[in-house]
């Protein structure tokens, strides 16, 4: 990545097994930050360790903001599903990434938000068990910000937050 001049962050079920309950996903989810010019360069970086994708499925996921899937070259049983940071918070969630065991990881209050967003019953099963590991130490000032960015009512949370204290 570093040689294509991009950025990345794992999000999904790896951030949440960072800041909430462990868990094993059959993928593993990026947000990608990186000039579609460079996809030529990525292509062969990622080819070098054995990961396998064309710079013009990163165009059209690009174009489509759909995901692109990466695979691994030997055996097809590890993909990266690869989307681009477009839109300007997504671009800020890149920026913001801690770094975790050498990679970027989604910020807690980022993963939190997302995961409210798209809303589904594991997500928010993930929420909670953030919560539980993180009592105290969600910045719920910057968690609420980004939540009014996505169009999310910070009261879903202080909710959830309320439920799981009763668990």
């Amino acid at each position: 990545m570093k040689e294509a001049g991009g950025r990345c962050l794992f999000v999904g079920a790896l951030a949440v097994s960072v800041w909430g309950a462990p868990r094993t996903s059959q993928d593993a989810d990026v947000l990608l930050l990186i000039d579609a010019e460079r996809f030529p360069v990525l292509v062969r970086s990622l080819k070098k360790h054995g990961l396998e994708t064309s710079a013009l499925d990163l165009a059209d996921g690009l174009r489509t903001r759909t995901h692109v899937t990466v695979w691994a070259a030997e055996g097809r049983d590890l993909w990266i599903d690869v989307t681009m940071a477009v839109s300007e918070s997504e671009r800020s969630q890149v920026l913001r990434g801690v770094p975790v065991h050498g990679v970027a990881v989604s910020t807690v209050e980022d993963t939190i938000a997302y995961k409210l967003l798209f809303g589904s019953a594991k997500d928010i099963e993930d929420v909670r068990s953030i919560i539980r590991r993180n009592a105290g130490r969600v910045d719920e000032s910057a968690l609420r910000s980004r939540m009014q960015g996505l169009g999310l009512d910070f009261r879903r949370y202080r909710r959830l937050k309320l439920d799981s204290r009763t668990e």
